[in-house]
This record gives structure tokens, sequence and C-alpha cells, in this order.
């Protein structure tokens, strides 16, 4: 009899190993340890920190693998390699390459067959990027006609869509509520259904020094009175998945500031909802509240917006006072990257 644990494989970005590993965490404190896990950062694959071999071995050997690869990275090369040749379940979790889109499969739901179908005439793309409320509406669709028909291919690409926005909306109960949903689907354990995701507002106001979130911004200055003799400073940080990695800065720049005497406007924004929170939050009858603004995020300003560059472009010239942006330091060690021999873009240090 054979009783080896199913093996779990994920090949994520870097920012997002440890909310990960905390929701894998909470997972086993509630169902026990009834598959085992590997994680594996594109960061460290594209370094050569963790061979490729290791990579290539577990994902031939994984009973369900789960993606977040991102751009054409050595990560993404062995997955392409890899997976076309293996039959288990591949829960994709963010979008990427055709080539990584590709290999998405759960139970009788491919991507390939569907990338493989002839494209239909598209309306033309003016903005930086695809519009992240369209793509968010289309998989509400398909989640909700997973729930309503929950058959066959319908099914699981209803699936599919649910496991992409448990990770998206992220936080640990999320991240525990996707493995119920994967090991219940594609690894056959029988375990209570797991709740809808949580769905966290798209922006809003959260003090990162008492943890406290706000309705709105009256109810955050009812909370937290301004000294008008003092000058106010907004911080713009991540909501969504990245909430947590950009939060460990904005709480740092926060007590600082604090300390110094400064008001503050503590506020986050899920991709694509910032020049709503900016407009929202900082402004009032088209006059800036603040007297500065520090962006902690790491995407531009109106990423995954149709038609918004000239409409930030217009904000930043004509009404934003100072708009400062720290250096992320997220995908690389503070003592590696002293070390290195060669020069790393400052989203890497």
């Amino acid at each position: 009899m054979n009783n080896t644990k199913p093996l779990l494989v994920f090949v994520i970005t870097s920012t997002l190993t440890d909310v990960l590993v905390t929701g894998l965490e909470l997972f086993y404190q509630q169902h026990g340890r009834i598959f085992n896990a590997r994680i594996f950062s594109t960061h460290d694959i594209d370094e050569e920190t963790v061979s490729v071999d290791s990579l290539a071995q577990s994902l031939e050997s994984a009973d369900m693998v789960f993606l977040d690869i991102r751009g054409g990275d050595k990560a993404g090369g062995v997955c392409t390699r890899i997976l076309p040749g293996t039959r288990q379940p591949v829960a994709l979790l963010l979008g990427g390459t055709p080539e990584i889109m590709s290999l998405l499969r759960l139970g009788s739901f491919s991507m390939k067959t569907i990338l493989e179908k002839p494209p239909k005439k598209q309306r033309q793309q003016h903005g930086p990027g695809p519009d992240m409320r369209s793509i968010q509406r289309m998989m509400n669709l398909v989640e909700k006609g997973g729930r309503i028909l929950p058959f066959g291919k319908l099914r699981h690409a209803g699936n599919w869509a649910r496991l992409m926005r448990y990770w998206h909306q992220g936080g640990e109960e999320n991240i525990k509520n996707m493995l119920t949903l994967g090991a219940m689907e594609y690894l056959g354990f029988d375990l209570p259904k797991p709740p809808p995701p949580r769905v966290y507002p798209d922006y809003g106001v959260f003090d990162p020094l008492s943890g406290q979130s706000y309705s709105d911004l009256a109810a955050y200055r009812s909370a937290v009175p301004v000294d008008p003799e003092k000058p106010v400073v907004g911080l713009l940080f991540y909501g969504g998945m990245h909430f947590s990695q950009s939060l460990v800065p904005a709480r740092e720049f926060a007590r600082q500031l604090k300390h110094t005497g400064f008001n503050l406007i503590p506020v986050f924004a899920t991709a694509g909802y910032n020049l709503q929170a900016i407009q929202a939050c900082f402004f009032s009858e088209n006059k800036p509240m603040v007297d500065a603004v520090v962006y902690f995020q790491w995407f531009q300003m109106a990423t995954f917006i149709d038609s918004t560059e000239p409409d930030t472009i217009r904000l930043l010239k004509n009404s934003m006072p100072p708009f400062s942006r720290p250096v992320p330091c997220s995908a690389v060690k503070l003592k590696n990257g002293r070390k290195a021999t060669r020069d790393y873009l400052p989203l890497k240090l």
C-alpha cells in the first residue's frame, strides 16, 4: 500500500512566498499535514540559488502545480519544458505569457485548447496594459457559471476563477481556502467546502501603526485628529495580494513621520484603483489635503487601466503636491545585493 502523501508544487513570485507559507501553516493546523508542499521562488531560480534540476524534478513528481510566473524567466522556461509532458492539474494563479497560460489545466478544462482556436478580432488597446476591472468581471462570470452549472469544463473553469480570486485577494485565510479547494477538487480529499474568497475593498484607509481599517477618511479623521500646525503626508500602498509586502515600508515610514510630528493619511489601493483612491482620500473639492505623498507600489500608478495615462500625468503635473517613490527592496537580500558583481534594477535591490 502506498502511503506517500500527495505533493503540491508552487512556482511563484518571490514577494508572495511569506503569505503562502502562512496560509499553508494555517491549512495544516486545521486539516493536518495531508499533503507535502514545495515552494520555488522565481527569483531563486533566476539567481541560481536553487537549481533548475531541483525544480524540474519536483514538477515531474508533483500531484498538483500552482503557478504565478510573471515574465519570461528561467522558472517559466523550466515549466514550459517539463509540464507539457506531465498530466497533473496545473492551476494558473496569475496570467503570464501565452506559453505559461497554455499550461493551465484543471479536469477537463484546458487553456491550451482555448489558445489554439483562431483569435477573434479584438478592440484596440490604448492604455498601458489590460483593463484589470474588465478581466475581473469576466472571471467573476466564469466563477458564477461554475457554481450554477457545476459540470464538466464549466465546473473546472469556475474552480480556476475561484482559485485565482483567493490568490488575488490575498491574506492567510484566503490562501488556506485556496489550498482547501485544490485539495478537495483535484487531490480527492474529503474536506469541508471552503467559503467564498474574502473580498477586500478596492481602496480605503488603513492605519499601519494600529492595524485599524476605516470605512472612509472621515472615520479615520475622527479616530486620528489632525494637528493643523503640522504638514500632512499621504501614504499610498497596495491592497490585495501585495498588501502585506508594501505595508512593511509604509509602517516604518508612518512610525518615523509620526515621531517627527507629521499628520498622516495612510491609503491602500489595488492595482487599477489608484486614481480613485487619490481623488477620494487626498483631495477635497479638487484641492489637495496633503502636502506630500509617498508611493509604495512597484507598478505604474495607472497600471491595468485602459486610457488613463494622460489623466495620471495631468493629475501629477497640475494638482498633486510633491510625490516620491521609495526604492522597493523585495527581491534580493540586502547582503547579497552588497556583494553583487553586477547591477540590479531598483525593484530587485
